[in-house]
């Protein structure tokens, strides 16, 4: 019996998932560059002052700056924070680790079994294979520590792997496991922290719109493929060759005539002309549903991350898994996409039963984190935040004053759907009202996961920017100032040290230093602004914590330092 050439054009259609996803990935790459540079002018724009450049903004009375007492909290658990928090990261690694580990295997198992119908089934193969669809635990491991140094390692075991089993591998008749290794490294582009918010939100709009697309069109030449037949059939510049291959010929004639036909550019027109006519209506209705379907995954998504039925983290992983299966469909066969699918709903299953176990275990209050900083770091103040927000938000959430360096880098989903809307004004403050509403917003419980979210607030001016920190120092636990670099030129860092000094909220601090630093005189402005000394206790109030040495284990020292902290203040 022959195959309908259309019944299987559909078919390779179908299976063809693979590009569409590729295609979206570099498509969301490009739109999210676009999309975030307009952000980042938002962010310039709305932390400008609203008054004329000639007026300033009026001063706020040192009566309100001042930080009043606070509330009675439970105590913070510092002995064993440094231990919960490498705990918590390391449990979430263990489970996500095995999760793509289990989801890699059914993927080769998947694999497999496709290419069991052009070749004999081979474990060399299968581990080949298997090897090919983990690579992206290395981006997994990435996200969940910050750095790279630990992924590397991953990726070198896997590089040794594959060198070691490519020679005894036959070429496979499905490019799968090629297609998860270019998958990765297309992904590890889109997951760059400056972009990885938006670029995963716009992966999954750009995949289900092309994937529709596709879909769309090529079901509306399936559907419209007797009128298509027809045409093409009645068509007179056909004629020759039909002539040809009635009589069976094989000459010299028949395939010049068929030649003939493929290099007139008239009849290929008129052709394409009638197959637009014929499917434009199908294929628009399919466009236009797919385009609403990707704006309902959007919506759906931030959404879901607003009402914290999942976290950032959890979503860039399962983004992580879920592309490369997609991509990775086989083509061989039109079920090998519903399988690879099915494996990772399964998975997903499990990790979820794996963040409820954790939660019901994760029932200790999040230590409150204020992040003070100098804007003028950049790339270096950013490295930190990735290296601090990995441990940290295991054990409480950040809140810090936004600025244009971290902008991208702090951004979510939520935000992401407020800035679409128009609706993004509320992180931007410009009174002190403002300020209050925003603090009042702030989300200090735990995600599906157990992590903690990062609060952040643009301000639009000086005097809203000190406001901002003496309100925000009410309800922090404990302070990380960046002070690498410090000189007593920096007026906006010593007005900092100052109202930390003279606060006499319980606060445990920490000052991450580097070799220029200068800590003579951070301890001179905290004397000479603290309200009252240290109770006859040598030592500082604070506590120092070096950047050196930079092994991507600074937010572990940190965490110490507030541990080992000598001297406390009144309230501890």
């Amino acid at each position: 019996m022959g195959v309908d050439p259309f019944n299987q054009l559909l078919v390779e259609a179908l299976s063809g998932a693979r590009f569409a996803t590729l295609y979206a990935l570099g498509a969301a790459v490009l739109a999210s560059f676009g999309v975030l540079a307009f952000f980042r002018r938002r962010v310039q724009r709305s932390m400008s002052p609203k008054t004329p450049s000639a007026a300033k903004p009026e001063p706020i009375p040192e009566s309100t700056l001042s930080t009043p007492e606070r509330a009675p909290r439970a105590p913070v658990p510092w002995h064993t924070l440094s231990q919960a928090a490498v705990g918590h990261r390391a449990g979430l690694a263990r489970m996500y680790l095995l999760a793509g580990a289990g989801l890699a295997a059914g993927l080769a198992v998947i694999d497999a079994i496709v290419n069991t119908r052009q070749q004999r089934f081979s474990v060399l193969a299968f581990l080949y294979a298997a090897v090919c669809f983990s690579t992206p635990l290395a981006l997994s491991v990435r996200l969940l520590y910050g750095r790279w140094k630990p992924a590397l390692a991953i990726v070198g075991c896997q590089l040794v792997a594959l060198l070691a089993l490519g020679p005894f591998v036959p070429e496979m008749a499905d490019e799968a496991p090629a297609a998860a290794v270019a998958m990765s490294m297309l992904l590890t582009l889109m997951l760059h922290p400056r972009i990885r918010a938006m670029g995963v939100l716009a992966a999954g709009f750009f995949t289900v719109v092309f994937s529709g697309v596709l879909i769309s069109v090529v079901l509306s030449i399936f559907l419209m493929r007797d009128s298509i037949r027809t045409n093409v059939l009645s068509d007179p510049r056909v004629a020759p060759v039909k002539q040809f291959i009635g009589a069976h010929d094989t000459s010299n004639a028949g395939t010049l005539a068929w030649i003939n036909l493929m290099s007139d550019s008239s009849f290929w027109r008129d052709q394409g002309l009638f197959l637009l006519r014929t499917t434009a209506v199908l294929a628009l209705v399919g466009i236009t549903a797919s385009v609403v379907l990707g704006s309902l995954v959007f919506l759906l998504v931030t959404r879901s991350y607003a009402r914290k039925r999942l976290s950032d983290q959890s979503l860039v992983i399962a983004s992580v898994w879920l592309f490369p299966a997609i991509a990775t469909a086989s083509v061989l066969t039109p079920w090998g996409l519903w399988a690879n699918l099915a494996c990772v709903a399964i998975v997903g299953f499990v990790m979820v039963a794996g963040w409820r176990r954790r939660e019901a275990r994760d029932e200790t209050p999040g230590v409150k984190l204020l992040l003070l900083r100098s804007f003028t770091l950049g790339e270096r103040s950013n490295r930190l935040f990735q290296d601090l927000e990995s441990l940290w938000r295991s054990i409480g959430s950040i809140q810090l004053v936004g600025a244009v360096d971290l902008a991208l880098t702090t951004l979510e989903p939520h935000e992401l759907l407020d800035f679409f809307r128009g609706r993004s004004g509320r992180e931007f403050v410009h009174a002190p009202a403002d300020v209050d509403a925003r603090l009042a917003s702030f989300d200090h419980a735990r995600d599906p996961d157990g992590r903690f979210r990062v609060n952040v607030i643009f301000c639009g001016n000086d005097e809203i920017w000190k406001y901002a920190v003496s309100r925000m120092l009410i309800d922090a636990d404990c302070v990380l100032m960046d002070l690498r670099g410090f000189t007593r030129h920096r007026a906006g860092c010593v007005f900092e040290i100052r109202i930390l000094a003279a606060s006499e909220l319980p606060i445990r601090t920490v000052f991450l230093v580097d070799g220029t630093t200068d800590r003579g005189f951070i301890s001179e402005t905290w004397a000479a602004a603290a309200k009252a000394p240290s109770g006859g206790v040598h030592g500082d109030p604070f506590e120092f914590v070096s950047e050196e040495p930079s092994d991507g284990s600074v937010s572990e020292r940190v965490i110490n330092g507030f541990l080992s902290q000598r001297v406390v203040r009144r309230g501890f």
